[in-house]
């Protein structure tokens, strides 16, 4: 059981992140993979670093995009689910998914490429 004062769920309208840096930014998503399948585009990051995990909802991992395992260029990932059909785009790394709900989190650096963030 959660803290019962001052405890409300995260809505979409909360912008606060808890990091350990100023430098790093925080990356989360979650994607509903019945409706079809989630292409990321990742920038060339100019070697910084960068790491997106991809879980499915009961977090087994079954990708890993970032500079170590994938790169620093610029790259797109296919994200599929178990009943997906379709075809995929000729760039594009597949990662699939066991289960229809899956997590991607991660971090990265700040940014040193134009390209790579506009924000602080």
């Amino acid at each position: 059981m959660g803290p019962r004062r001052g405890f409300a769920p995260f809505t979409a309208a909360d912008k606060d992140v808890v990091s350990s840096s100023r430098r790093q930014r925080v990356l989360h998503a979650f994607l509903d993979l019945k409706q079809g399948a989630a292409l990321v585009s990742v920038p060339d990051t100019c070697r910084r670093y960068y790491s997106l995990m991809l879980a499915d909802a009961y977090a087994n991992v079954f990708g890993d995009l970032g500079e170590r395992a994938t790169g620093d260029k610029a790259g797109r990932y296919l994200i599929i689910g178990p009943g997906w059909k379709g075809n995929a785009p000729e760039d594009a790394r597949i990662a699939r998914a066991a289960r229809d709900r899956a997590h991607t989190g991660g971090q990265a650096d700040g940014p040193k490429c134009r390209h790579w963030s506009r924000s602080g």
